[in-house]
């Protein structure tokens, strides 16, 4: 059977005219009303790209914007989420309500939380905020004043200077990887904002351009002397460099999975069940001699 465009069909309706209207069957929704599942499925697909949106604008570590706005955000989608009515959804459109909230309050509470590995590594990044605020006024379009910019990167390469004379030599390796990262990052950061004037603004690139490139090596070297402190350039187990989320952060994560046990539960569930292995390999072994 051969199927007709629709514009034709309408088409010759039209020209040849076309019998009375006649009252739609009750027992069939032409137009259905859209589920509730299917609009938590939107939702859903709404909150990832706006979330993915921000995570691309607000990208920068201690960034004190990126904090404000992400904390706006899940506050908003909580309020969004609460306004629905949880009742007329479908089952899959409950469990889907349940997830995305559990997932909003685990990330509104991980913007908050704090590990010992990171409150031990900020010390070590005491520049962070100069470069983070540096690339937040480009994205805001702020106009650059250069020989201003040039005399804050000059203060950014004389306080790495300082940060590698000052850390500790026994510093903590986890602390000390993380610290890496987060100068790596920030040395990306500091690039990009140099090659967003630089060679477009003349007066940028003249004013710039040594002290970025000095500071650039400062950010280089402190990365690496951090990377040794740690321990991760070492051979074997001992280049494996761990970064602890602590008691807290694994209570809050079991929760956003919806493990209804604590650690110290799982740990004695895991034990329990390791010595009956173990007691029914030994009757095996028993029941084939073998001692």
């Amino acid at each position: 059977m051969r199927i007709w465009p629709l514009s034709i069909v309408v088409a010759c309706a039209l020209s040849c005219g076309s019998p009375a209207p006649r009252e739609p069957r009750r027992d069939v929704a032409l137009l259905a009303p859209q589920r509730p599942s299917a609009e938590m499925a939107l939702l859903i697909e709404q909150y990832e790209a706006d979330r993915g949106a921000l995570e691309r604008t607000y990208n920068l570590p201690f960034a004190t914007r990126r904090q404000e706005r992400m904390t706006a955000f899940y506050d908003g989608w909580e309020k969004k989420l609460a306004a629905l009515d949880f009742a007329a959804l479908p089952r899959d459109g409950r469990v889907d309500f349940i997830l995305l909230r559990n997932h909003l309050r685990n990330e509104r509470a991980l913007l908050e939380r704090r590990t010992k590995v990171d409150e031990a590594a900020r010390p070590l990044v005491p520049f962070a905020a100069l470069i983070a605020g540096l690339e937040e006024q480009r994205r805001a379009f702020e106009a650059v004043d250069a020989e201003g910019a040039a005399g804050r990167v000059v203060a950014l390469a004389k306080q790495v200077r300082e940060a590698k004379k000052s850390a500790d030599t026994a510093l903590d390796r986890p602390a000390a990887h993380r610290a890496a990262d987060w100068v790596d990052r920030l040395r990306s950061t500091l690039k990009n904002w140099h090659n967003f004037y630089s060679g477009y603004d003349p007066l940028f690139t003249w004013w710039v351009e040594k002290p970025w490139k000095d500071a650039d090596r400062e950010l280089e070297g402190y990365a690496s002397f951090l990377r040794d402190k740690s321990g991760e350039r070492k051979e074997g187990a001992e280049g494996l460099v761990g970064a602890p989320i602590g008691s807290e952060g694994l209570k809050a994560e079991l929760a956003r999975e919806l493990i209804p046990y604590g650690p110290e539960e799982l740990i004695a569930i895991a034990e329990r069940e390791f010595a009956w292995c173990e007691a029914r390999m030994k009757e095996a072994s028993r029941e084939l001699g073998c001692g």
